[in-house]
């Protein structure tokens, strides 16, 4: 019967810590639906931040093709320059041939008009 006491108190203190486990226990169970929530907001928030990711890359896949075309566009434009650099000293010669035969022709009208007059006899007239 000495053991009654004893076994009664140990009885007694797993009682009074059985609603503080019970409470522990309830706090666990109220706090894992908020912790699935949290889980479920991230996972949600996945494919929000992919497709994030996949709208700049996007925009910087544009962007690139924008500047390949002026980069084409200039790459043209100089070499467009270039055929007409190129093509500059044969339009100067070709000038030049006209220009001197124009003087030509000039010089030759020039000699028939002062030929003529000289040409002429000149009479007096009294």
């Amino acid at each position: 019967m000495a053991k009654a006491p004893r076994i009664a108190k140990q009885q007694q203190e797993k009682t009074t810590k059985a609603p503080r486990t019970a409470t522990q226990q309830q706090e666990k169970t109220a706090e894992a639906p908020r912790a699935a929530k949290q889980q479920q907001e991230k996972a949600a928030e996945a494919p929000r931040a992919a497709k994030q990711q996949q709208e700049k890359m996007a925009e910087a896949l544009y962007t690139a093709k924008q500047q390949q075309v002026k980069t084409a566009e200039a790459l043209h434009a100089a070499e467009q320059q270039q055929e007409k650099t190129a093509k500059a000293p044969h339009a100067a010669e070709q000038q030049q041939k006209k220009i001197a035969e124009a003087l030509r022709v000039a010089k030759q009208q020039q000699e028939k008009t002062t030929g003529a007059h000289h040409a002429r006899p000149h009479t007096i007239d009294h």
